[in-house]
């Protein structure tokens, strides 16, 4: 399985924003059927009082390691994506560079001289996918990762000249200061001390990233949800905090459709009626198919995964909407779409 396609590639560098650009922030009322235009720093502008602003702090987890293949000694960057058997201790790898290692080959791993992991590679049917079996190990490999691991760099980052990139990708998140989904969308302490002045209160998510590789969906426990490449998790206090602000028929602000499908679990698993779209603001949507990230909205809606199909495609119907003509106007307007584009808010006054 390759990661990236050339394709993907191009749509990818199109979609990052350069430095000098300000997010814009594309309002549609759904009621009154207004269109506006402003920036995300200003959202709390548009966000009702005593209500709750859901979002999703990303952490990283440390998953590279670089390894020396034995008797040549080349330099081997070996990315661990997930544990297929805990017993004969199998990993399911990528390697890069893929054509200097084959069937059989062993590689080691070093910690100031010392060698502390030893792999094999057992299957070697994919191009880029194998697996590698865990011949020795000093610690255990989660320790291993925190002492000599690094954080794997899509193809589109270069280290020295998308810094914001970086920080977005490679920092764990505090509450008050929050990369959103693009490079620039930086949730600073202005604008949360902007929401408490208005009485919304902001909850986060975490999600962790898994290295830009797609999962099926599957649904563990009501805490713990992967929905694509990410697994979220919710604090209880957050959790009962949704509850309540439910029960009381407060509005709740929701940063992606993910995101409105796990608090839908919650609130259905706490023996709570099915949500009501009128109560419900979606912002910041992201469309996904597979691994290639897709900027326009008409097409979408066809191949968009069925999870976030259902609710967008009910809340379109329920507010009477025809996103053709929001997709013209923003087209217009120079927004920009995918992963590290413009943030869309729909709103219900």
């Amino acid at each position: 399985m390759k990661l990236f396609n050339k394709k993907q590639i191009k749509i990818l560098k199109n979609n990052i924003i350069n430095k000098n650009n300000i997010t814009k922030l594309f309002i549609f009322n759904c009621q009154k059927k207004k269109i506006i235009h402003d920036y995300f720093k200003n959202i709390y502008k548009y966000l009702k009082k005593n209500s709750l602003f859901i979002y999703n702090d990303i952490n990283v987890k440390k998953s590279v390691l670089i390894g020396k293949k034995k008797n040549s000694k080349i330099k081997i960057k070996i990315i661990f994506i997930k544990k297929i058997n805990k017993l004969n201790k199998l990993w399911e790898v990528f390697i890069i560079p893929n054509k200097k290692i084959r069937l059989n080959n062993i590689i080691n791993f070093y910690y100031k001289k010392h060698k502390i992991l030893k792999i094999k590679i057992i299957d070697n049917n994919n191009l880029e996918e194998k697996i590698a079996k865990i011949i020795y190990q000093k610690y255990k490999l989660k320790q291993i990762l925190k002492k000599i691991g690094k954080i794997y760099y899509p193809f589109y980052i270069k280290k020295k000249k998308n810094i914001k990139l970086n920080k977005f990708i490679h920092t764990n998140l505090k509450k008050k200061s929050i990369y959103f989904t693009g490079e620039n969308l930086k949730f600073n302490n202005k604008i949360y001390l902007k929401l408490l002045l208005k009485k919304i209160k902001p909850i986060n998510i975490t999600s962790y990233l898994n290295k830009n590789y797609f999962n099926e969906f599957k649904k563990n426990e009501i805490n713990n949800y992967i929905l694509n490449t990410e697994k979220f998790k919710i604090k209880k206090k957050y959790k009962n905090k949704i509850i309540k602000y439910k029960k009381k028929k407060k509005y709740i602000y929701c940063l992606s459709l993910n995101i409105l499908k796990i608090i839908n679990n919650i609130i259905y698993y706490n023996k709570i009626k099915k949500i009501k779209n009128n109560k419900w603001n979606i912002l910041c949507l992201k469309f996904k198919k597979k691994n290639i990230i897709i900027n326009n909205l008409i097409t979408i809606f066809e191949n968009i995964n069925t999870i976030n199909y259902y609710y967008f495609n009910k809340f379109l119907k329920f507010n009477n909407i025809n996103i053709k003509t929001i997709y013209k106007i923003a087209k217009k307007h120079k927004y920009k779409f995918g992963i590290f584009g413009d943030i869309f808010l729909f709103i219900n006054k």
